[in-house]
């Protein structure tokens, strides 16, 4: 489902949860809501796997989608502190440096060798729109300023009693319940 609309799922509750290149594309203010929204709807001992883009330094020039949108990608710092406030542990964490370097060289490479059937469909503009913000993020990754990383984590598994004013209420309970069938 779309990650802005999660609240249309109801009371359905899943086992995993998998997103692909959805936090760049959220706004910074979004980004940590989000954790929360995912553990409404995840089962205790859920899983969520994530691949996405993370920053690993500053980034002193943000830069904007093809909808002239902001791409904010969260630091792994961030990522990390809001996965743990919503209830989530980190299970698993794989570094996709690599991965993303090689896959926007070669998706480069394949543009410009595919530049002139391309422009029998694309205007000009929208192709250098395209090669422009890809090379900008090859950029990003080769100065380690930018990151790919693929994240798993598991909702904690929550205990029956969450809070302990509810606890106490149920505990006083059991305990007199028990005391009844212990005086007659």
């Amino acid at each position: 489902c779309d990650v802005n609309a999660i609240e249309q799922i109801g009371n359905q509750k899943f086992d995993l949860i998998y997103f692909f290149s959805v936090l760049y594309a959220l706004e910074s203010s979004s980004q940590q809501e989000i954790f929360h929204k995912l553990a409404h709807i995840a089962r205790p001992g859920a899983i969520i796997a994530m691949s996405d883009y993370v920053l690993l330094d500053e980034d002193q020039h943000p830069i904007v989608d093809f909808a002239n949108k902001p791409m904010c990608p969260p630091s792994i710092k961030d990522l990390k502190i809001w996965l743990s406030q919503s209830g989530w542990e980190i299970i698993g964490e794989f570094d996709l440096w690599d991965k993303y370097q090689r896959w926007y060289n070669l998706f480069l490479q394949r543009l410009n060798a595919s530049q002139d059937s391309l422009l029998l469909e694309f205007e000009p503009e929208a192709i250098n729109i395209v090669r422009n913000t890809f090379q900008t993020i090859l950029n990003k990754i080769n100065d380690k300023i930018w990151n790919g990383s693929l994240i798993y984590a598991q909702l904690k598994k929550q205990t029956f009693f969450q809070n302990e004013s509810i606890e106490g209420k149920v505990h006083d309970e059991i305990q007199s319940q028990h005391l009844d069938k212990t005086v007659r």
